[in-house]
């Protein structure tokens, strides 16, 4: 019952037109967006209507979040989710995702850790401070720094978009485990695990040599990171990333259904 009023809520959203504030700051703020085949874009568009509709979204800290911010926002996010086949109206936009909360600048956040071994009881409790651009929590928030939203957005062909790499964790949650393997099962997780995990400890290992890779250094902290981060560099780096990491950028494609290098200059 509740998917047969949430389908005809959509439909009745999505046949209104798409408000001109929203793709005019899209074009100019997400220039990807001009690159993109029509049903791709229209794609897109779907996407963010229904994003900015069923999800909460709030400014931290004092700042002023326009529709116009989310809408930048939420495309960067449904492009992500371009390649699905489920009619918009009925697919699922992140489903697991409840608040996007965006900072007017990078935040600090306190933690704490235990110092020993844990499984001994460990021994006293240390807090750190960090200072970050952006997190996923299990409980269904995304939080991002708006500046480093914009600058993710404005350039697509460096390989770093912070909400490609924020949301890209909200896929790999979806079955509530960090792990780096975004909800698949049978045959399809399989081929996952054996050509993530080999490329993700080559990965680590050339971060530990200090070699210079095409993927961020970020991504050698755990698998979870390394499918974020891969993610970012599919988006931005999709040539290059089939030429010199073909398998990874096969199991990439296939989950997303989509090649960016269709419309990557990069």
């Amino acid at each position: 019952m509740f998917g047969f009023f949430r389908t005809r809520r959509r439909r009745a959203l999505l046949a209104e037109p798409f408000p001109n504030d929203w793709e005019r700051a899209i074009h100019d703020q997400f220039a990807a967006f001009d690159r993109l085949p029509r049903p791709v874009a229209d794609r897109v568009r779907a996407g963010t209507r229904i994003l900015l509709a069923e999800k909460n979204w709030e400014g931290c800290n004092g700042l002023d979040l326009t529709d116009e911010m989310r809408a930048v926002i939420a495309a960067q996010a449904a492009l992500m989710l371009a390649g699905d086949r489920t009619p918009p109206d009925k697919a699922d936009w992140f489903g697991p995702l409840t608040s996007v909360l965006v900072y007017p600048t990078a935040y600090r956040v306190t933690t704490s850790r235990l110092l020993g071994d844990a499984t001994m009881g460990g021994g006293p409790e240390i807090s750190d401070v960090e200072g970050r651009l952006g997190e996923a929590h299990m409980g269904g928030a995304v939080v991002l720094s708006w500046p480093d939203v914009l600058a993710g957005a404005a350039n697509p062909d460096d390989g770093r978009n912070l909400v490609f790499h924020e949301f890209a964790h909200v896929l790999d949650l979806a079955d509530r485990y960090a792990d780096g393997v975004p909800g698949l099962s049978g045959s399809a997780r399989l081929r996952w695990e054996a050509v993530a995990d080999a490329a993700f400890e080559k990965h680590a290992a050339e971060v530990e040599r200090g070699l210079p890779g095409l993927l961020d250094a970020y991504g050698a902290t755990n698998p979870a990171e390394f499918f974020a981060v891969a993610t970012e560099c599919f988006f931005e780096k999709p040539r290059t990333l089939r030429m010199k990491l073909p398998d990874l950028f096969g199991i990439l494609r296939e989950f997303y259904n989509l090649d960016p290098g269709e419309w990557s200059l990069a």
